[in-house]
């Protein structure tokens, strides 16, 4: 990995997903806080999957979608009449592709994404849009879970736990929170949980410590900064309980490529802290 591939730190321009759920409404609550931090420009998207059908006998699922359509630019309309920098879009095609396009397109910064981090029959069915957003493009997703607290008048993360295994393939991790805790003049913690049949030696650490710094040369660890630990316990409990006891009001996690299994089936370990955090989880792509 180069400099170069590494996710920017900026708030410049904020893709919301949206679809007038309770999950996407929370969403943009907190982008409207980001916005009125950092003066962002949002960009509201609703996908209608597929196309509009316009046989006969089926005009009223057009009828449906030109309303949808007029709500969101109404939206939009209504967040730029309170003093934010606002677009509305309606678009046609896969939710993924269409998210990626304008991503790429609109050069985003930041998605912010809201979940029920579905379970069982729903999430086998349904899959959980959010997560899948943040396995399949290469910008930082905030996830907006549903046990999340509500966003307040500005977003200014003044705690933010890292949660990440010690892959040298995943400093970009660590470096986007630490530049983002500069930015925001936060503290910061670095988390990596292992088993207690893992050996863990100085010289993983030691590994990880210098491909962050080979990447990032302005980016360096105190040892307080720093949490190992083996636990019988899956990892997302131990991330879970460590968050609520050091207050963490952001949780950074890595998000793996897309894979049916872990958006559709079972949980990995970002979703399975999605469905719990009381705060939102960032996701960096890895």
């Amino acid at each position: 990995m180069s400099t170069s591939a590494l996710p920017t730190v900026s708030f410049r321009e904020i893709l919301v997903p949206f679809d007038f759920s309770d999950t996407s409404d929370r969403a943009l609550e907190y982008a409207q806080a980001i916005s009125r931090q950092h003066s962002s420009r949002l960009l509201l998207v609703h996908v209608v999957e597929g196309h509009v059908p316009v046989t006969p006998g089926t005009e009223w699922v057009e009828e449906s979608a030109v309303r949808m359509a007029e709500q969101v630019e109404a939206t939009g309309m209504s967040l730029r009449e309170q003093g934010f920098q606002a677009e509305s879009l309606n678009r046609f095609g896969t939710l993924i592709n269409q998210i990626k396009e304008l991503t790429q397109a609109r050069e985003v910064d930041l998605i912010v994404a809201g979940t029920h981090a579905g379970e069982g029959l729903d999430r086998a069915i349904f899959g959980s849009n959010a997560e899948k957003l943040a396995r399949s493009i290469d910008c930082p997703v905030l996830l907006i879970g549903p046990m999340c607290s509500k966003a307040g008048e500005r977003w200014l993360p003044s705690r933010i736990l890292v949660a990440t295994r010690l892959y040298p393939q995943r400093a970009a991790i660590a470096i986007y929170a630490a530049r983002l805790a500069r930015l925001t003049h936060a503290e910061w913690k670095l988390m990596h949980v292992a088993h207690p049949g893992q050996a863990f030696e100085r010289e993983v650490w030691q590994n990880y410590i210098q491909e962050v710094a080979t990447l990032a040369p302005d980016v360096s660890f105190g040892d307080h900064q720093k949490k190992i630990l083996a636990s019988e316990q899956h990892a997302s409990l131990e991330i879970l309980q460590f968050a609520r006891d050091w207050h963490a009001d952001l949780i950074v996690m890595g998000a793996s490529h897309d894979s049916i299994g872990v958006t559709h089936f079972r949980r990995g370990a970002l979703g399975e802290v999605l469905a719990e955090a009381v705060c939102p989880i960032l996701a960096v792509r890895h």
